[in-house]
């Protein structure tokens, strides 16, 4: 299955021409949102205003309702955290309170996720750096040394490098696809799987060492 988050598509769309630094500055505050530890009322209040909110982000986005499959590694990741929340091993026994902890976790993450997902499936990777910039320019008529340390650059770089992950995997998958030839459709072998974390780690590392090479020319070391 095709796995693209976080991957920028072009569009005309309101939340495509909505400032970059605005949507960044939405993504810090609306996280803190989530993650607010309230009760009662006023945590179903604030769930709701959450997803009521996707729900507008989701649709000025243009976004097909198949495209929420592709948060389907945050379901797994959150259906591991609440598993091991929900047992004590030392003696193994079932928590509740951990099961409910693990669902409200992946309840957030997902929520989080799907934000962060259109967000940055609206905004380019060159539009978040000049964003970023912006505001290390103002910090820098402060404190002047940030310049030399360029956070700005550092983080477009882990930003961008996310949906390179995906991006990444999919090609490889699709290799090892055209490569079977049993021709049956989903094979499935450790030998396999473990070939193609290889791959994907080597394609990783070598797009990472050209991207520290680039950075390092236009610098000028």
């Amino acid at each position: 299955m095709a796995v693209k988050l976080f991957s920028y598509q072009r569009g005309n769309t309101l939340l495509h021409r909505i400032p970059a630094l605005a949507k960044l500055i939405f993504i810090i505050l609306f996280c803190i949102l989530v993650c607010r530890d309230l009760q009662g009322q006023a945590l179903v209040a604030k769930d709701a205003a959450c997803i009521l909110l996707i729900l507008i982000l989701f649709f000025s986005a243009g976004h097909p309702f198949r495209s929420l499959i592709e948060l389907w590694p945050v379901l797994v990741i959150g259906a591991f955290v609440t598993v091991c929340r929900s047992i004590d091993f030392f003696p193994l026994s079932f928590v509740k309170e951990g099961l409910f902890e693990g669902l409200r976790y992946t309840f957030n993450f997902l929520i989080s996720s799907l934000a962060c997902s259109l967000v940055f499936r609206t905004t380019s990777s060159l539009k978040i750096m000049d964003a970023l910039e912006t505001v290390q320019d103002c910090i820098a008529k402060i404190f002047p040394p940030i310049n030399k340390l360029n956070p700005a650059l550092l983080i477009s770089m882990t930003i961008s490098f996310i949906p390179m992950v995906f991006e990444t995997w999919n090609k490889v998958a699709l290799a090892v696809k055209a490569r079977e030839h049993d021709g049956k459709r989903n094979h499935f072998s450790l030998r396999i799987l473990s070939a193609q974390f290889s791959a994907l780690f080597s394609c990783l590392l070598y797009k990472a060492e050209t991207a520290r090479k680039a950075i390092l020319n236009r610098s000028g070391e």
